[in-house]
C-alpha cells in the first residue's frame, strides 16, 4: 500500500513541478497537383504524406494539400511564428513554380499564368521561405519537387517556369 501511495506522490509530484520549454521543431508541407486554371501536376500532393512521419518525429506541421494563396500563406505564416523557438526546419514544396531568374515562387492552386507584377498574389515566395530557413545554420532542409517546366505558357510575363537561382541568405534577426 505504502509503495503504490508513494508512486503516486512522486507521479502527482512530477506533474506539478514546472517543466522545462522544449523547443518543437517545425515544418511546412505543401504539395500543389490539381490546379484550377493550370495543368494538373501529377503526384504533387504525395508530398503530404512526410506530414504523419515529421510529426511522429517532433514537428509541429503546418500542411495543405492544393491550397489557394490565403490558406498557402497562412499556413507560412504559422510555420515563421513556430520557427523562432524550433530547433530543426523542414520546408517542402511541390507543384508548379516560376522564377523571374533571382526570385522563385510556387504558385497556389487557384492561379493563373501570373506576370511580374501579379506573381505576388498568386503564389508563396521561396525567397521569404530562405529567410526563415537561413535562421537555422546547418538545422534546415528545403524540398522542391517542381513541375515541368513545358506545362506553363510564361512568354510575354517576364517570367519563366520552374525554379530560378537561390542565394541562401546569411542569417540575421
Amino acid at each position: 500500500m505504502l509503495h503504490i501511495s508513494m508512486r503516486r506522490l512522486l507521479m502527482t509530484t512530477a506533474l506539478v513541478l514546472p517543466l522545462p520549454v522544449l523547443a518543437q521543431d517545425a515544418a511546412l508541407v505543401l504539395g500543389n497537383e490539381r490546379y484550377e486554371q493550370l495543368d494538373r501536376v501529377n503526384r504533387a500532393d504525395g508530398v503530404l504524406r512526410a506530414v504523419d512521419r515529421l510529426e511522429a518525429l517532433g514537428f509541429d506541421v503546418f500542411s495543405r494539400a492544393n491550397g489557394r494563396v490565403d490558406a498557402i500563406k497562412d499556413q507560412a505564416a504559422a510555420f515563421q511564428v513556430q520557427s523562432d523557438d524550433a530547433d530543426r526546419l523542414v520546408v517542402a514544396l511541390s507543384g508548379h513554380f516560376v522564377t523571374d531568374g533571382t526570385r522563385t515562387w510556387l504558385l497556389s492552386a487557384e492561379s493563373t499564368e501570373p506576370d511580374l507584377f501579379t506573381v505576388d498574389d498568386s503564389g508563396l515566395s521561396l525567397d521569404s521561405v530562405l529567410r526563415i530557413l537561413a535562421l537555422r545554420p546547418g538545422k534546415a532542409v528545403l524540398l522542391l519537387g517542381a513541375a515541368d517546366p513545358d506545362d506553363l505558357d510564361m512568354e510575354d510575363s517576364g517570367l519563366r517556369a520552374g525554379v530560378g537561382t537561390m542565394e541562401i541568405h546569411k542569417a540575421s534577426r
